[in-house]
């Protein structure tokens, strides 16, 4: 009786394990942050003659927005949150210029379906 309770128990045991095994990386996938993201843009400002790299007046995160950056982890390429403090210039109807802290080439998060803190994974949906 305690072999076949143990053997069942074994038994059920490594069907779970193989079932998580399959279903692993869809889990793990449902748990990130699904974020929205685009390049930096380029706007005009008081010259009206140069384009500068600007970022959206309601992304700005208390002196700082976030970028996606792509590094390997485990094994593969994944995207991370990364937060970075800009110093802001001039601003627009709907944009400030940023005037260090950005280059102009990362892109920026512009949503999420939930908290995206400096670090975590994230998953670009758009």
């Amino acid at each position: 009786m305690k072999t076949k309770f143990l053997l069942a128990a074994c038994g059920l045991f490594f069907g779970i394990i193989a079932i998580l095994t399959v279903f692993a990386r869809p889990i793990h996938i449902s748990t990130l942050p699904h974020v929205t993201a685009s390049r930096v843009t380029r706007e005009l400002f008081s010259d009206n003659y140069t384009r500068k790299p600007a970022v959206p007046k309601d992304l700005l995160d208390n002196g700082g927005v976030f970028i996606v950056e792509r590094r390997p982890f485990n094994g593969e390429m994944r995207d991370f949150a990364r937060r970075l403090t800009v110093t802001l210039g001039e601003e627009n109807e709907t944009h400030f210029e940023i005037k260090e802290g950005i280059t102009g080439n990362e892109i920026l998060i512009t949503g999420s379906d939930r908290e995206v803190n400096d670090g975590s994974e994230v998953l670009i949906v758009n």
